[in-house]
């Protein structure tokens, strides 16, 4: 996220593949410092472990009144979004739900 937000402010948003987690980070000269957020006061993207995340949003959420987050990401390999996900869900002790088929 980071590096997106970079670019966006520079005008340079290449089209294309996402760039991989090695090669944001040599872009962006090391590994970002994780974001922060008060009550009140949010950052443009949420980033760090998975207690610093799940503490991020929830203050985030009880600011808003909210019941439900929706994430969205800019991970480009799949097994890596999906190891994500896997982590804020177990930050948040969620378990799996069985879909509810289409009607």
């Amino acid at each position: 996220m980071e590096l997106f937000y970079r670019r966006l402010r520079s005008g340079n948003l290449p089209r294309g593949p996402l760039p991989t987690p090695d090669e944001a980070i040599a872009e962006l000269g090391g590994v970002p410092s994780p974001s922060h957020v008060v009550p009140g006061s949010w950052p443009q993207h949420v980033s760090g472990g998975p207690q610093r995340v799940r503490d991020m949003l929830e203050v985030m959420a009880a600011d808003l009144g909210a019941e439900e987050i929706v994430v969205q990401d800019l991970i480009s390999r799949r097994d890596d979004r999906i190891r994500s996900y896997g982590l804020l869900a177990d930050a948040f002790a969620l378990t799996a739900r069985t879909p509810v088929p289409a009607v």
